[in-house]
């Protein structure tokens, strides 16, 4: 099985913490706004441009847990999205036969890598929606691509 479910838990926690950070620092900046110093303002403006900063970039790459597995004859891809606007949760299965290729592409300035997958259907390529695989790490990705790369030859 090929997951990136330790990557994503721990990133998954980052991004909680940083939103808990953020808020705390608003709510610091709003309640003692006229007591703080010029220094106060100025680091606690600087959290918060952080850590938007961060969940702005998480958000770009997309954010999603991703897991694939080769069960018999049929390829079962897992995938779900929780980003900071959208949630979206899919399963595929492919069976070997109804395989017919797929196509890695790259996005916002190749910050952002997603896998479309190509199936059999009706005697016509139809594709998938893209998937976002990049907080796959790269042996996992390597492995994935292994595996597709097999099937396309056969």
């Amino acid at each position: 099985m090929i997951s990136n479910e330790a990557k994503f838990k721990s990133t998954e926690l980052l991004r909680r913490l940083l939103m808990l950070l953020t808020a705390a620092a608003i709510a610091v900046l709003a309640y003692f706004n006229a007591a703080l110093k010029l220094v106060h303002v100025y680091l606690l403006s600087g959290v918060i441009v952080l850590s938007l900063a961060v969940l702005i970039y998480h958000a770009v790459k997309g954010f999603a847990f991703f897991s694939f597995e080769e069960v018999g004859d049929v390829l079962i891809f897992k995938y779900y999205s929780t980003g900071n606007f959208s949630f979206k949760r899919m399963k595929i299965s492919i069976s070997h036969a109804d395989f017919a290729g797929y196509k890695i592409e790259r996005s916002f300035y190749k910050l952002r890598k997603t896998l479309v997958l190509y199936e059999w259907l009706n005697n016509r390529k139809a594709a998938y929606p893209p998937l976002s695989i990049s907080f796959l790490p790269v042996g996992q990705q390597n492995k994935l691509f292994a595996v597709l790369q097999k099937l396309m030859a056969k």
